[in-house]
């Protein structure tokens, strides 16, 4: 059996914020563990003064309806402490369809492209 985890999150320092770069696949069965890591970047976002908390989907192949609630209850948090999370999801990517057909690209701060990508590699990806 395969013991290796469906998602990894890596957080990152940049300019006026965080970035977590989230690879693998977000459903019901670690959803909650992904909740924890965005959720801790939160609050460690507010705590510095930061303003951005930029969530990575690029290399992100599945997201299922418990995602996307999580992503919403990050969202009110971090709209909370008057902060901001933008997604970034490229064109084309998974997350950019699954974000597109609920209509949650309209909810949130979506770009398509990382404003922190440095030669084809997000800083802080692993």
């Amino acid at each position: 059996m395969d013991d290796r985890p469906l998602a990894t999150v890596c957080v990152a320092s940049v300019p006026h914020g965080l970035a977590a770069t989230i690879v693998g696949e977000i459903d019901l069965s670690n959803v909650h563990h992904i909740e924890q890591e965005l959720t801790r970047a939160a609050h460690e976002l507010s705590a510095s003064g930061g303003s951005t908390l930029l969530v990575r989907l690029a290399q992100t192949s599945y997201i299922d309806s418990a995602g996307l609630r999580m992503l919403e209850a990050v969202w009110r948090l971090c709209s909370e402490s008057s902060s901001e999370l933008r997604l970034v999801a490229p064109t084309g990517s998974f997350a950019d369809h699954v974000l597109t057909i609920s209509g949650f690209n309209r909810l949130f701060s979506v770009t398509t492209n990382d404003p922190f990508e440095v030669s084809g590699v997000a800083d802080g990806a692993p």
